[in-house]
């Protein structure tokens, strides 16, 4: 009975933690990705009487419209989308196995996601460090001193890249290890639905980065470079994002018919049957129809119906606004 006890503490407390981390302090997403653009905001206020800036007009658009405020902004967006990402796949995941009775395997969940991040955060510093180089030599001078300013650009393209590498490896984690599976039950179809809505958030946040490139490009003449090479970056995310939507749509697709087939057949079954009592037997098929309902109440969409108008606007608007800034 003790041990019987302590499992159940144990359940608890692992439904109070979170998959990335063990002491997860709840803050908005939104809150130090701001904090960040906005200190390299104040800190170019802070070295303006440094450099040549006669009038307040002038001080006020070379602070707050200019290259280094807008890799600021950049990294803010790319820390927002990775947060949310991370939240999200961190509450799904922890559904999926509270709904499957399996939290043990969350330690095993929890040690792949940090070994993950963290060759994504090698990687990632890799890939920024060899970027840096070819990136840094079209920026104009700043108002900072030059290393600050060498700090803020590769920190941008740290955090561009680790977006980058981490939703590609989330949305093949996810797939692998939650959507490729069949399932046979309304409630294990329930659960890869709320991973699978995961693996749609992350192509609508690389969607929304992908609009707001060249909507920040058009604030720089020398930020284009930096954003196409973005833009070529989220595109090739997108392509891996919406071929793991697709798979998973087509797997949710058979799942859902062979379980509606199974119902089918308990319901033929006990048609068929005569020794049993009636009521018993009546009150076994309203369960089984109410079952049948809910599933198929429960629909898979690769792209809903009301996303498809969204999806063509988006298709049109990023090739347009890119063309109106590089004109």
């Amino acid at each position: 009975m003790l041990k019987d006890f302590d499992e159940e503490i144990d359940g608890k407390d692992l439904m109070a933690t979170s998959l990335q981390s063990d002491k997860l302090v709840q803050l908005p997403v939104w809150l130090s990705p701001v904090a960040y653009a906005v200190t390299i905001a104040v800190l170019q206020s802070i070295f303006i009487p440094t450099f040549n800036a006669p009038v307040i007009t002038n001080i006020l658009t070379t602070t707050f419209i200019n290259s280094v405020t807008l890799l600021g902004v950049l990294t803010a967006l790319f820390w927002i989308a990775l947060r949310i990402i991370h939240n999200k796949a961190n509450s799904a995941m922890l559904e999926y196995l509270l709904g499957q009775n399996s939290l043990s395997k969350y330690a095993f969940y929890r040690k792949r996601t940090e070994v993950r991040m963290r060759n994504h955060c090698i990687a990632a510093f890799a890939a920024a460090f060899i970027c840096f180089p070819f990136v840094f030599t079209v920026l104009p001078d700043a108002i900072l001193p030059p290393t600050l300013q060498r700090m803020i650009m590769l920190g941008c393209l740290f955090v561009a890249w680790l977006y980058l590498f981490q939703s590609i490896g989330l949305a093949r984690f996810l797939y692998r290890h939650f959507l490729m599976h069949q399932t046979d039950s309304l409630q294990k179809i329930e659960c890869q639905r709320q991973v699978y809505h995961v693996v749609k958030t992350l192509s609508r946040t690389s969607m929304g980065l992908l609009l707001l490139l060249p909507v920040c490009a058009a604030g720089s003449l020398h930020y284009e470079q930096l954003g196409i090479a973005f833009s070529i970056g989220l595109t090739a995310l997108l392509l891996v994002v919406f071929n793991v939507l697709f798979s998973a749509y087509q797997q949710g697709k058979v799942s859902k018919t062979q379980s509606l087939e199974r119902l089918d057949r308990k319901l033929y079954f006990l048609s068929r049957q005569s020794k049993y009592r009636k009521d018993a037997l009546n009150h076994a098929a309203m369960r089984l129809h109410k079952e049948k309902k809910a599933l198929q109440s429960c629909t898979w969409h690769f792209v809903s119906p009301g996303a498809k108008v969204g999806l063509l606007l988006w298709s049109i608007a990023v090739p347009t606004l890119w063309w109106l800034v590089l004109r």
